[in-house]
């Protein structure tokens, strides 16, 4: 028999879904991208799925752009491989896939609070998955429904609207590009309640997320690169808990746009580099920068260049409550990028501006096996509705299925078969925005480490956050920290391994602190998750599951005591 490569399998890879009817490739069908795509999805079919997880999703996270805007010193910067549509193979150029996940679950304290009061419920969960990959666009669309019911009325019926879309397309050929992308989904409203995905209705709040991307790229010559791009992002709150936190806003727009022409260092290069920052909230804006940079670059080789920065900022936002103020500031610094090894990159930059220093430095690394992702960045927060900063486990699918080989069509349907067959969602651990209409400083650190094994999928997650007022460091007197200046710390573990093709077992912990600053420092919370749980795949299309969860919550709403809540889950997950 014919063999294909498994998105699992090793260097000495030998035949897989062997013993699956139906499998045998056809003798004329060779090796082409549309029949390794559909064969190994298939095999990943096999795949049993932990009981307790999101349902197979096909969203924005992870979508590479048709041509990735290498933003210095940023995430684009450090993947240093643009990502274009391929022409359609002779396979379809759209896939629709439907399914259903069927959960029910009984916990004995359905509020996680105080009042421990046992539940059983039921949640039906539709789901529609579409992808398409054309010439000039690229679509992953997923459109579902949460139906939740509660058999001893701890909380009302409720259906909830799902969504995740991200569309990639192009305008004009090797010129004018559009992302596009929206999300609606429950979110927590607030760091110093649950995070978990069942925690209880009136701690959560439906999130709808709009991004809309034009861009212009091109080279007018050999050696000099254009871009012109602005990303908009608008989100709104939405649900009775949106008003429960008084000094908080349920509407965000956020723009963030950069002109740059740039001769690239052979080895030395120059260019110049316009920017634009915005940030509303509902309607009033609380922050605007610009600057302007000229920026000189040495490549002392292939794998290391250094640039120098020099210009100009001006930044408009009020400190306090009084009228914001304009200024004018100087703005300095350095960038290098560096690829010690052909598939690790660092991106870093490092300035002086208005309120002190600022860095913005990356780590990526892939490996057929690993995929590792650090970071560290102190900057305006100035997009926080894009905030994402562990835990993206599409795209490091994604780099560690390019590491195999695959092409950028091959990789998408690849990363989506895997996130369904292990039961993973998108993301993982993240700090939770609480919107407050003030400008705020952002600090933080982040690291992601993923593996993926022929029988063993590991993924390690961390993050670290301090939001506090954004102030010029030659004031005086530095405001008082107050609402929605936190300080967010947490990371989760997830192990999955395969006993068989039909049969896995899967523990994952989640720790999450949240604690207040300034007059709000008496406010801390502390969560820990610990789940276990095993799966069998009936079918091709069929899997069930069942599971047992833990939650420990300490918080100074409590009275510091820890509220216990232990459940128990049996999933139904199938594909039509």
């Amino acid at each position: 028999m014919k063999t294909l490569p498994h998105p699992f399998d090793g260097p000495l890879a030998g035949p897989v879904c062997a013993s699956r009817p139906g499998s045998a490739v056809p003798p004329a069908a060779g090796r082409g991208a549309a029949l390794a795509t559909a064969l190994l999805s298939s095999c990943l079919g096999m795949l049993p799925v932990h009981a307790q997880v999101t349902p197979p999703r096909t969203g924005a996270t992870g979508a590479q752009p048709l041509s990735a805007p290498a933003a210095p010193g940023g995430d684009a910067a450090a993947t240093a491989e643009p990502v274009r549509v391929a022409a359609p193979g002779p396979a379809r150029s759209l896939s629709v896939e439907p399914s259903i996940t069927i959960r029910a679950t009984g916990t004995d304290n359905s509020g996680i609070d105080s009042s421990r009061k046992a539940e059983l419920y039921f949640e039906v969960m539709p789901r529609l998955n579409l992808r398409s990959n054309g010439p000039r666009h690229r679509l992953n669309a997923m459109l579902g429904a949460d139906h939740v019911t509660y058999t001893r009325d701890s909380y009302p019926e409720r259906t909830d609207p799902v969504a995740s879309i991200s569309l990639n397309s192009v305008l004009v050929q090797n010129a004018l590009f559009l992302d596009a992308g929206a999300d609606v989904a429950r979110r927590a409203i607030s760091p110093f309640g649950s995070q978990s995905a069942n925690a209880a209705p009136t701690q959560q709040v439906r999130e709808q997320v709009l991004r809309l991307s034009p861009y212009l790229q091109m080279k007018p010559s050999q050696t000099v690169d254009l871009l012109v791009r602005t990303d908009n992002t608008q989100t709104k709150r939405s649900g009775e808990a949106v008003n429960n936190i008084p000094g908080t806003v349920d509407k965000v727009y956020s723009r963030n746009s950069q002109a740059r022409l740039q001769r690239e260092p052979l080895p030395f290069g120059v260019g110049i580099e316009l920017g634009e920052q915005a940030l509303e909230y509902n309607d009033d804006e609380v922050l605007r920068l610009e600057n302007a940079l000229v920026t000189l670059g040495y490549a002392f080789n292939p794998q290391f260049t250094l640039y120098a920065l020099g210009g100009v900022e001006r930044s408009r936002y009020a400190a306090t409550l009084n009228e914001p103020l304009t200024h004018t500031d100087s703005d300095k610094g350095l960038r290098l990028r560096w690829a010690p090894m052909e598939r690790s990159v660092i991106t870093a930059e490092a300035r002086q501006r208005f309120f002190g220093n600022s860095y913005n430095a990356q780590w990526n690394h892939r490996s057929r096996f690993v995929g590792l992702r650090m970071g560290f960045v102190r900057e305006p927060y100035t997009q926080p509705e894009t905030l994402k900063l562990a835990g993206d486990l599409a795209t490091q699918f994604d780099a560690i299925f390019r590491s195999r080989g695959f092409n950028a069509v091959q990789r998408e349907a690849l990363v989506q078969s895997t996130l369904a067959a292990y039961g993973l969602p998108d993301s993982l651990a993240n700090p939770v925005n609480l919107y407050v209409p003030r400008a705020q400083l952002s600090s933080t650190s982040t690291a992601e480490l993923s593996f993926m094994g022929r029988r063993t999928a590991a993924i390690l997650s961390a993050y670290k956050r301090r939001l506090e007022p954004l102030h010029r460091d030659d004031d005086p007197v530095a405001p008082v920290a107050t609402l929605g200046d936190t300080s967010q710390t947490g990371g989760q573990a997830r192990l999955i391994f395969r006993l068989t093709p039909m049969v896995s077992l899967e523990a994952a912990y989640r720790h999450d602190r949240s604690q207040g600053m300034g007059i709000l420092s008496p406010e801390l919370t502390k969560e820990n998750t610990l789940s276990l749980g095993t799966s069998l795949s009936l079918s091709p299309r069929t899997r069930v599951g069942v599971s047992v969860q833990r939650q420990e919550i300490e918080s100074a709403a409590g009275g510091g005591q820890p509220i216990e809540a232990n459940s128990a889950a049996v999933t139904m997950i199938h594909r039509f």
